[in-house]
């Protein structure tokens, strides 16, 4: 929480908005509350086209109307894991 707070006081943030996101969605999932909703919704939309583009450049075509259930652990970590990486690049190289 630290971090986001130094973030949103910063020109960050954006970067700061979407961290958030997914952490409360992360913790949204696994508190099985059945309460998911979007704290920021402008975000969500970016976080939509980067994970598409993510998808697509590692080979996986036409993602978002894809059932993630039938495809591997690693192909759906595999797009989460480089989404993260990149937000932290674009944190990083704002510093």
């Amino acid at each position: 929480m630290r971090l986001v707070n130094i973030l949103l006081q910063s020109k960050f943030k954006k970067v700061a908005k979407q961290y958030y996101i997914i952490k409360e969605e992360i913790h949204m999932a696994s508190s099985n509350s059945g309460s998911n909703r979007t704290l920021v919704p402008e975000a969500k939309a970016g976080l939509n086209r980067l994970k598409t583009e993510v998808a697509s450049e590692i080979g996986l075509q036409n993602y978002e109307a894809t059932d993630k259930g039938n495809l591997s652990s690693r192909q759906n970590g595999s797009v989460g894991g480089e989404m993260v990486k990149r937000m932290i690049q674009s944190y990083e190289q704002g510093l």
